[in-house]
């Protein structure tokens, strides 16, 4: 309201206080000769009314963020604006949690391409040197793990060429003989494995004998030479 409403406002507030206030004693008989004011006071009175209402509310000292629910009171070209930006930080929490996600996947394939980029680059240098290892690669039509026995004449060794563990070893002994066996049923037996024999010539006298043994357990069985200087190459 303005400085001008106010003093109108004082002024008609003090005009309806002097109208209404009672007169001295001795003034009774010149009151009586006043005309009839009061439809004039009545009027004052509701003017100070309205000029009442239009008195601007005071500010609230309370500092507190709103309630979403005092979004409603505003005008709706605000609220339409605190919806907006509402929806706008929750899609931007959603996105950060999807980079995060997607940080996390390719740093897990950053770790495993840097373990196939060793693996390859052991083989190369194996090949690089000459060496006499011999390095197996199963077929990918089909689905069978293939456990591979290196025979010698000082020992077995059998193992899968995708495990990254050593092979079993035994001796070549009865009981070492015997041990092998066992071993092979246990992996063998109700699972889908196939077993491929490398066979050296000094192992030629037993080799075959182990190979009819598992071919008794109806296990598939396979077999090859192999030189007296090279060996199986187990990753």
């Amino acid at each position: 309201m303005s400085v001008s409403g106010i003093v109108i406002l004082i002024v008609l507030l003090l005009g309806l206080h002097i109208a209404t206030s009672p007169g001295r004693k001795g003034d009774t008989a010149l009151s009586k000769t006043f005309p009839d004011r009061s439809e004039q006071i009545a009027a004052l009175r509701r003017k100070a009314a309205e000029l009442q209402d239009q008195l601007p509310e005071p500010e609230p000292t309370d500092t507190a963020k709103p309630s979403p629910q005092s979004h409603k009171h505003l005008p709706n070209k605000y609220r339409d604006l605190l919806l907006r930006r509402n929806r706008l930080q929750k899609q931007t929490g959603q996105m950060q949690t999807i980079v995060q996600q997607e940080r996390e996947q390719n740093a897990a394939k950053k770790q495993e391409v840097a373990k196939l980029t060793a693996t390859v680059a052991l083989i190369e240098k194996r090949v690089s040197e000459d060496s006499p290892a011999l390095l197996l690669v199963p077929d990918r039509q089909t689905d069978a793990t293939v456990l591979v026995v290196e025979c010698s004449n000082r020992r077995i060794r059998c193992g899968a060429l995708s495990d990254t563990e050593r092979p079993a070893s035994f001796r070549t002994d009865l009981n070492g003989k015997r041990k092998f066996v066992k071993h092979a049923i246990d992996h063998g037996r109700g699972r889908d494995v196939c077993f491929v024999f490398m066979i050296k010539p000094s192992s030629i006298d037993y080799a075959l004998n182990l190979v009819a043994s598992l071919r008794e357990q109806n296990l598939p069985v396979g077999y090859d030479a192999l030189e007296e200087d090279r060996s199986v190459f187990w990753r």
